[in-house]
């Protein structure tokens, strides 16, 4: 079974289940989130759900990186993504504050008309590095199904998107969305 990852404000647990841990809080409603970007683990003898940081490594962003970035911008060919946390190999890579572009014609194999029905400002992406030069890094998501947005937001409400048996949903308004999803999609019903 995959290991699930936190980023900062992920739902973790209700409160009734478990008691924060190491980079973890208890929200205004009683729920435990994520205040970090790592792994989750859940202790079940203690009843404490924490989020482990990855060791951060001094090494570049280079091609054939995975990285996660929030999209901070999308037109009709390219989407701009803020990237946060870059790994290779197993190993935490460092970016700065880089940004990056997903063209078009990266995002799948079938022809993307408008980017602004795959990826909306705000959404969490995973994606992997093409090219690094002193003006730009290139991403795709097309090379494998895990690549995509791994957290989307309603575009009504805000709300995290849910993940149910016939696509992606707010849990809030009942607005479908379509987006490039990743099979990592952190919530699912």
């Amino acid at each position: 079974m995959p290991k699930k990852q936190g980023f900062p404000g992920t739902f973790l647990s209700y409160g009734e289940e478990y008691l924060p841990g190491k980079n973890a809080f208890e929200g205004p409603e009683g729920n435990i989130h994520s205040s970090s970007v790592g792994e989750v683990v859940f202790d079940e003898k203690q009843k404490v759900v924490s989020v482990l940081e990855k060791t951060r490594q001094p090494e570049l962003i280079d091609v054939g990186s995975i990285i996660y970035g929030t999209v901070g911008g999308v037109n009709d060919s390219k989407a701009f993504v803020d990237i946060f946390e870059a790994q290779k190999n197993g190993n935490l890579r460092v970016s700065g504050s880089a940004s990056a572009v997903l063209m078009v014609f990266n995002v799948k194999e079938e022809y993307v008309k408008d980017l602004h029905e795959l990826f909306k400002v705000g959404d969490i992406v995973k994606a992997r590095v093409l090219t690094v030069s002193k003006f730009t890094i290139d991403l795709e998501t097309k090379s494998d199904p895990s690549l995509g947005v791994v957290k989307g937001f309603c575009t009504n409400c805000r709300v995290p998107l849910r993940q149910f048996h016939n696509g992606f949903k707010c849990p809030n308004c009942a607005m479908e969305a379509n987006r490039k999803f990743s099979n990592d999609y952190l919530l699912k019903h």
